[in-house]
């Protein structure tokens, strides 16, 4: 989840710029799918390789928690990505189908987005546990823990317009 989780916030972001930076609406829907698109093909190449490790070295796949977590997250996401791009990329889907999704989308982009930190979390614990003992290992898992969990908390608060609201 390392590439969907420095990709999520940018990618969601785009829709809450700042009113003096907004241009037409295509060229933001597209840098949004690009973001998310290069997101999905970082997280295919990881899951490739992780799986390819473990069944390499005789592990066994989908055994804790952060491995559901992760799958959970990439299907959520694969299904996201395809029904964003049909409603708001291709020019067939009529407003009154955009504009009943576009609460839906908007809240299962924020869910996945918390889903994948919680995956890098998750799989940062679980390394920990095969790195017992040292120390600096585990100062530096926390705070990209914190890092993630901070980030994530921020992009929340912009999505759902705190700044505004007294809280930020």
């Amino acid at each position: 989840q390392l590439s969907l989780t420095p990709l999520a916030p940018p990618a969601a972001l785009v829709y809450r710029l700042p009113p003096a930076w907004r241009g037409p609406k295509l060229p933001w829907k597209l840098l949004h799918g690009a973001l998310a698109l290069t997101a999905f093909g970082l997280t295919v190449v990881g899951l490739v390789a992780v799986f390819g490790f473990h069944n390499a070295s005789k592990t066994p796949n989908m055994y804790s928690l952060h491995s559901w977590l992760g799958l959970a997250t990439v299907l959520l996401f694969s299904c996201q990505w395809l029904a964003g791009f049909s409603a708001f990329l291709l020019p067939y889907a009529p407003p009154w189908l955009r504009a009943l999704y576009k609460p839906i989308h908007v809240f299962f982009g924020s869910t996945i987005l918390m889903l994948s930190v919680a995956s890098c979390v998750s799989g940062i614990n679980e390394k920990l546990f095969f790195t017992t003992g040292k120390v600096p290992a585990g100062r530096e898992a926390g705070e990209l823990g914190l890092y993630f969990y901070l980030r994530a908390c921020t992009t929340g608060a912009v999505l759902w317009g705190c700044w505004g609201c007294g809280i930020l």
